[in-house]
């Protein structure tokens, strides 16, 4: 996967812009899973699996391993569970609400990192940090004020649950995997969040094998596109033109799942809805500048 894009920018571009449909058709892939009979644990415990697999298989063919401080190891592990907790709400707030909806909820991570920042006098905050949280409360505002009915409170709040979720992943991962390879610090928390999930698995007997061929196939697709491809893509586009570009370009991932869930599942759109999108994007946008701690390196 690392020889895809040999091309400078452009291969970048098109690298860190493959692995944003990988991530915004997630969103759309669990909703076909759940409508074959599928649950949360088993595509999660599927997606985990297969990505682990994927991914060692491809840093022992590329010769990647390399040795790793214990304390290093135990970190990246424990960055796992925040993995499997950013992961179970997301996945879970698809089963209540709209996957355009949960996918924009999702994007007001950017906010609650720099929030985060500012707490840990990181970064002090400023007027665009304070523009940023105010862009994003508005957009959240009309995206959750206007729709075709009434949307699920245990959605919502899920959805939410699993932005902050995610932002304490990519403030904990902008310190703990300094200097460590990206490819493999993926590697070792998508195998953590694995033997979590699995463990829970097992433990619980919520696993369905019985599912439409449908949701199989919708199930591999977020396994190997939407996880190892999209990982490797985005890794492969930060080193050709930067993490900060590769950032900014990462903001279409909502815009496709809203296309994607229009299309595909037929969910409606309203005009504040769009606009609301709009204003998260915004503020994504306004924070992701060159120099930020932790750009590129947190992928769900």
């Amino acid at each position: 996967m690392e020889d895809l894009g040999r091309g400078g920018a452009r291969g970048g571009v098109a690298l860190v812009l493959c692995s944003a449909v990988g991530y915004g058709a997630m969103s759309v892939l669990a909703k076909v899973a759940y409508a074959a009979g599928a649950n949360v644990v088993t595509v999660l415990a599927s997606r985990f699996a297969i990505a682990a697999v994927c991914l060692w298989s491809w840093l022992l063919l590329r010769r990647r391993l390399q040795p790793l401080p214990p304390r290093t190891v135990a970190a990246l592990a424990a960055m796992g569970v925040c993995f499997v907790g950013n992961s179970f709400t997301f996945f879970g707030a698809l089963e209540h609400v709209p996957a355009a909806t949960a996918a924009l909820l999702l994007y007001t991570y950017p906010a609650l990192v720099a929030l985060q920042a500012a707490a840990l006098r990181w970064e002090p905050l400023g007027r665009r940090v304070l523009s940023a949280l105010a862009l994003a409360l508005l957009g959240c505002a009309l995206t959750l004020g206007v729709g075709t009915g009434p949307l699920s409170p245990r959605g919502v709040g899920l959805a939410l649950a699993s932005a902050g979720i995610y932002s304490v992943y990519v403030v904990a991962g902008s310190r703990v995997m300094g200097g460590v390879p990206p490819a493999l610090a993926s590697a070792i928390v998508i195998t953590s969040a694995g033997l979590i999930v699995g463990a829970w698995t097992v433990l619980g007997g919520q696993f369905r094998p019985d599912i439409a061929p449908a949701g199989w196939v919708a199930i591999l697709i977020i396994a190997f596109g939407s996880t190892v491809v999209a990982i490797q893509a985005f890794l492969a586009g930060v080193e050709r033109i930067g993490a900060a570009r590769a950032a900014i370009l990462s903001t279409v991932e909502p815009i496709v799942t809203v296309l994607l869930a229009a299309l595909l599942l037929a969910e409606p759109l309203t005009v504040p809805q769009a606009l609301g999108g709009l204003c998260i994007l915004a503020a994504a946008l306004l924070l992701r500048s060159p120099g930020r701690r932790g750009e590129g390196r947190g992928r769900r």
